[in-house]
């Protein structure tokens, strides 16, 4: 009886291990990284649109070199605070290094739609990384429909009849843009998502009756919606084959001890 039992307290053990093992191998702990806020962006809420001067339907014009600043927005013209992109840093960690994703997700937060905007938002990586610091460079700004130049991880991201709250980006795309930056070493430095409008700053309208501002509103990466990153590595194959080796003693020492 008492062989018995002690079988019986080995079987369950020897299945609870297992069962953490398995576990273990499907889903490794999931990073999650915060949006920088250490650049020359402080508010916690950042607004891609436009104010118009004069008539509501006089479209603005596009950011001329006057509009050279390294925030993470660069305005419509020197008077108005609406901004052409929203440049989103991430400093990814450095035990990434060597590491695949398995998937991700990017959470971003839509605070406000004012009045009705005549355009989306489309999500892009952007093909560069920063070892030193999140700047945000004029170059990493754009205002159209398609930039090739970058990866679209998001098209139509919002729209006007978007509700309100946090979206999730995910999917392939993604998992491929930072598997790519990983494989350019971004381990440890800093990678840049953009959110911007699909169309260019003259095709951008407002209706009559809505005065003069049309816009989408983001949290920032300083305010308690900041956005998010999301990243679920591939276990090493060395962890796999260490959790296999355990496995296995287990189930020979079990063996062993039954006969």
């Amino acid at each position: 009886m008492k062989r018995d039992t002690k079988n019986v307290l080995l079987s369950t053990a020897a299945l609870f291990v297992a069962i953490f093992f398995l576990a273990a191998v499907a889903q490794a702990e999931p990073i999650v990284i915060t949006a920088d806020s250490a650049d020359a962006e402080t508010q916690e809420i950042i607004a891609l649109g436009t104010s118009f001067t004069g008539n509501a339907n006089t479209a603005p014009k596009d950011p001329d070199s006057a509009d050279s600043g390294t925030g993470r927005a660069l305005n419509y013209n020197d008077t108005q605070d609406q901004t052409r992109a929203y440049v989103i840093p991430f400093l990814l960690p450095s035990s990434l290094d060597g590491q695949t994703v398995g998937s991700a997700n990017l959470n971003i937060n839509l605070v406000l739609i004012n009045r009705t905007p005549n355009f989306n938002c489309d999500v892009y990586g952007l093909d560069r990384i920063d070892a030193a610091a999140p700047t945000v460079i004029k170059a990493d700004h754009y205002l159209g429909p398609l930039d090739s130049s970058n990866t679209l991880v998001a098209d139509d991201f919002v729209t006007p009849s978007s509700t309100l709250g946090d979206y999730v980006i995910s999917g392939q795309t993604l998992t491929d843009f930072l598997n790519t930056q990983l494989s350019a070493g971004a381990a440890g430095k800093y990678i840049f998502f953009r959110i911007n409008a699909d169309l260019d700053g003259n095709s951008i309208t407002a209706p009559l009756a809505e005065e003069r501002q049309v816009e989408f509103q983001f949290s920032t990466g300083n305010s308690g919606t900041a956005p998010t990153l999301e990243i679920n590595p591939v276990p090493e194959p060395g962890t796999i084959s260490l959790l296999l080796f355990g496995a296995l003693s287990i189930a020979l020492l079990y063996g062993r001890r039954k006969r």
